[in-house]
């Protein structure tokens, strides 16, 4: 697996492919051993049905009006992308355009600095486009790649996009969802798809660089400044809210007592465990 020990090593890589490369997309994780999946696959162990319920609650939390200062939607889509980009667990993967926010990406995490991190590239235009801003997100049932033209503040700085994972397994021999792994071995000869390695002697130099050359450092990838915190406060909210009414509505036995009140409150009759184990659930 080739390694990246330095920015520079990072550009030489880049310029093995045509200057007009403006396809390629990256994306780095601080562990080398982690999946290729969605946050809400990776939260509390979610099931694929459980991550349609928490989706369907998530959509019918959208503000029906502006809130300055968060980005104002009427589109599906572009909710979900500031929910994911604000801490909300989604079915969205994060990917970026500039090869040096996802260097920092897969250096960062100051728990994960002795262990080699990831960096991934790929070719957007290999997958289905999510290109219609008014689709009902339920419809889109295979992996896709989704652009827009309304960011958020992460977003631009980022130079974000993201993967969307289809609402349906890949096969009708599962009920569940899947990792990228799987889904590029069914399209092995068809998508391009590169893993190289950031190992860990390196990633407090490439941070070091990407700070004192580039200005790429937390304080601006999170965007830590100004009115940040408002969005922050009220994600975190919905997020806790969310997990209550998933859990309540499938598995309630991971809620105390207290919180089984508390999501009870959330709605009009009680439907505690009424969509437990509805593994072939495919639509809200």
């Amino acid at each position: 697996m080739k390694a990246i020990n330095s920015i520079s090593e990072a550009f030489h890589f880049l310029h093995s492919f045509p200057l007009n490369s403006s396809h390629l997309r990256f994306r780095g994780q601080s562990n080398l051993d982690w999946p290729l999946t969605p946050s809400i696959y990776r939260y509390l162990d979610f099931k694929r049905y459980q991550a349609i319920i928490h989706e369907r609650d998530l959509l019918r939390e959208r503000p029906p009006f502006p809130m300055p200062p968060m980005t104002y939607t009427t589109c599906e889509i572009e909710w979900l992308m500031a929910c994911q980009h604000n801490g909300v667990p989604t079915r969205l993967l994060d990917w970026t355009s500039d090869i040096l926010i996802a260097l920092f990406f897969g250096c960062f995490d100051v728990d994960n600095l002795e262990k080699d991190g990831a960096l991934f590239v790929c070719n957007h235009y290999d997958y289905p486009q999510f290109d219609l801003y008014h689709d009902k997100l339920i419809k889109e049932k295979q992996l896709s790649f989704v652009n827009t033209n309304l960011t958020n503040p992460k977003m631009r700085f980022q130079s974000g996009c993201f993967m969307l994972w289809g609402a349906s397994p890949l096969d009708e021999s599962s009920t569940e969802s899947y990792d990228l792994w799987k889904y590029l071995s069914q399209n092995r000869n068809s998508i391009f798809f590169e893993k190289l390695m950031i190992p860990q002697k390196s990633k407090r130099k490439i941070l070091k660089e990407l700070n004192d050359i580039y200005a790429i450092n937390d304080e601006n990838i999170f965007v830590k400044g100004g009115n940040n915190a408002i969005n922050i406060g009220y994600f975190h909210v919905l997020r806790q809210k969310l997990r209550l009414m998933s859990l309540y509505q499938t598995n309630s036995g991971y809620l105390t007592p207290d919180e089984r009140k508390i999501a009870r409150s959330f709605f009009q009759i009680d439907c505690e465990n009424w969509l437990r184990e509805c593994i072939r659930l495919v639509d809200y």
